[in-house]
């Protein structure tokens, strides 16, 4: 039998909305009522918590978890190295981000914390870096807003959600094995959050 106080930890497909990902997982497990702690657009893969019945009442704990991303970003035009090293460097700490029009809050300049922003990788004009941030830092704007510092226009080109606070995307299972018919799997994939960790 389902636990009603369950997560499931999901590593979202490129392609779904986090609701059609959220409404997948709830009917598939037989829950009504299932909510997610973080939303990813579409082209965005990674790490989602699905909290299943009564454990929707620790989402608020859990959306206010820091979140972890792997991502390439596109420059425009050629960077040096060391350019985009001092621009990695001046978005680092307490920054201040201006909402995307496409998005759900209000579009005023909020303060936002990114704890690091490292640079993995510099293919000519792909940058593949990780970051970690505080809860509601839109990353591809962080992308946009490097690129208009280095004057020469940046765009997100790819991004996978790696952890949440705590748990990291190792934990969780792909879309496609969520299955109640399974039990021995199902097991597997479903987790009881000791709010005390987090």
């Amino acid at each position: 039998m389902i636990m009603k106080r369950h997560v499931v930890f999901i590593d979202k497909p490129k392609g779904l909305t986090s609701f059609d990902v959220v409404e997948r997982v709830g009917q598939t497990l037989g829950f009504q009522k299932a909510g997610h702690t973080g939303t990813l657009d579409p082209n965005v893969t990674g790490l989602m918590l699905i909290a299943l019945g009564e454990s929707r009442k620790a989402m608020p704990v859990l959306i206010g978890l820091d979140k972890e991303y792997e991502g390439t970003m596109l420059l425009h035009k050629d960077v040096e190295k060391k350019d985009i090293e001092k621009a990695f460097k001046k978005f680092t700490g307490e920054i201040i981000q201006l909402p995307p029009v496409r998005s759900r809050v209000a579009r005023k300049e909020r303060k936002r914390t990114v704890h690091f922003l490292k640079i993995k990788k510099i293919d000519k004009r792909e940058v593949h870096f990780v970051v970690n941030c505080q809860a509601g830092t839109y990353i591809r704007k962080l992308v946009h807003d490097i690129g208009e510092f280095l004057s020469c226009g940046a765009h997100m080109a790819w991004l996978r959600r790696t952890k949440i606070g705590p748990f990291d995307i190792k934990q969780a299972v792909e879309l496609s094995k969520v299955s109640a018919k399974d039990m021995v799997e199902l097991e597997k994939i479903l987790k009881k959050i000791d709010l005390k960790s987090v």
